[in-house]
């Protein structure tokens, strides 16, 4: 039901984008067949494109871990196929027709293009990655495709009008290839600042696209090829302003400070284009960016109010302290899992709280074996990225928190049935062994990330004991 709905709004917003670049074509209309060649062109494209890559490029080199130069080699290749995909069939096929020859022929056609590629691309990437990955492309990659397709397709239809040759656009085609392999390394880095990034690249891809359909009106009004329509003086500044308040508001639910920048960017474009005559549009692009000022405002502060760092820092106390008292048990439950011991361990766990520990001792201090659990919560955390961010901050802890100690072993598996990374250390002067685990399972509870430690006087410690009679909820 879900994929319904995600595949209806894509169907949304690449209906809306076409129905927009269509209605302000004010020239010679295109077409009806040859809008949906454009199109149906853009889908068969995304199947070919899908079949070279599953030929050409490992799928292990595009997935969070691989070496950084790995990953680039990838994506490049990647982008290439995928542009090549998108614009050489139908920039052969076009070229020459006699309908193709106006400058915003090059920005819609191949504008389309782009949207029939992105609707297969986005119910594979959906079936293969989850619901979460469906909802993040949707929001930008119809923008993404149409505008990189279109971009050159501007390109295009200015070399044909200046009497040159097709092959010469490989130049602007390359360059859309670098800006979509930046897109794809971002999106598949597992770094958030890359990720962030992508998000830079679709919104500066997607302004351009905007102001080259804009640019080619204007010159098919100059040379009388079609009559001034809605987006005349100060259409381009009221428009941008509309944009990046729509832009603000999407970016501000990712990342607070850059739906802020756009907001701010929006309010002085809609400001400037308040003297033009489009100030209908112009006030809409003010209520948008404002709107995005709020929005990301309060995103900001809920997220300082809520981050668990913080609020240790402002308390002084730390997020997974447990203050309930020890109860000797052989196991215990929690609202996110239920786990055993083979033997009857010192158990503390709060009510309420997925937190526990649980050592033989008469203190955790003072134990030759002991465990320990905390949940928490993670809005970047999925199974493709996870590793990539769990493994570094895993070995940073044994750093900063277990001196003395080496890591022995380190990688990524499973841990009653979910995705893990397990790093293993011990220290060979004290005889102590020390085993922590990230594990991403969710749970009705809202968390999603749990860390388990397993620490013992000996040459090795594990969790397989605390796998054996471990139930999620």
């Amino acid at each position: 039901m879900l994929l319904f709905i995600l595949l209806l709004i894509f169907i949304a917003i690449a209906t809306g984008l076409a129905w927009f670049l269509i209605a302000e074509d004010h020239g010679e209309k295109e077409p009806v067949a040859a809008l949906w060649m454009a199109a149906g062109f853009g889908l068969l494209g995304a199947v070919a494109a899908s079949f070279l890559e599953s030929r050409l490029v490992s799928a292990n080199n595009l997935l969070p871990g691989a070496p950084y130069g790995t990953l680039l080699v990838a994506v490049l290749a990647v982008a290439v196929i995928e542009e090549a995909c998108k614009f050489l069939p139908l920039a052969i096929v076009i070229y020459r027709r006699r309908y193709f020859n106006e400058y915003t022929d090059g920005v819609i056609y191949f504008a389309l293009a782009g949207l029939g590629f992105g609707l297969p691309e986005n119910l594979l990437y959906t079936l293969q990655f989850g619901t979460k990955t469906g909802i993040v492309r949707i929001l930008m990659t119809p923008l993404f495709h149409a505008a990189t397709t279109g971009l050159v397709g501007y390109a295009l239809i200015r070399r044909k009008l200046a009497g040159k040759s097709l092959p010469g656009i490989w130049l602007p085609l390359a360059g859309i290839v670098v800006l979509h392999g930046a897109y794809d390394f971002g999106l598949s880095s597992g770094s958030v600042s890359y990720a962030i990034g992508s998000l830079l690249v679709t919104l500066g891809v997607s302004i351009g696209f905007f102001v080259a359909y804009l640019r080619a009106a204007e010159n098919d009004q100059a040379r009388g090829w079609s009559v001034p329509g809605y987006w005349g003086s100060g259409g381009t500044k009221a428009l941008l302003a509309l944009l990046l308040g729509l832009a603000g508001i999407i970016s501000a639910l990712f990342i607070a400070l850059i739906g802020l920048v756009l907001g701010v960017a929006g309010l002085v474009m809609g400001t400037m284009s308040r003297s033009d005559a489009k100030r209908g549009l112009s006030t809409a692009g003010l209520v948008l960016s404002s709107v995005a000022i709020l929005a990301s405002l309060g995103v900001w502060t809920y997220a300082t109010e809520h981050n668990p760092r913080l609020s240790q820092a402002s308390s002084g106390t730390s997020a997974h302290d447990i203050t309930a008292s020890a109860v000797v048990a052989s196991g215990l439950t929690t609202p996110c899992y239920s786990a055993g011991f083979v033997d009857k361990l010192n158990v503390r766990n709060t009510a309420g709280s997925c937190d526990m520990s649980a050592y033989n001792g008469p203190t955790l201090g003072d134990s030759t074996n002991a465990y320990k659990v905390y949940a928490d919560t993670s809005q970047t955390a999925d199974a493709r990225n996870f590793t990539s961010i769990v493994k570094p901050a895993l070995e940073k802890d044994v750093k900063d928190n277990l001196a003395g100690f080496n890591i022995d072993s380190e990688r990524a598996a499973q841990f009653a049935g979910s995705p893990a990374y397990i790093v293993s250390t011990s220290n060979a002067s004290q005889h102590v062994a020390v085993t922590e685990a990230a594990v991403l399972h969710q749970v009705d509870t809202g968390d999603n990330v749990f860390i388990l430690v397993h620490a013992i006087n000996g040459s090795t410690a594990d969790l397989s004991t605390l796998e054996a009679q471990w139930q999620w909820k």
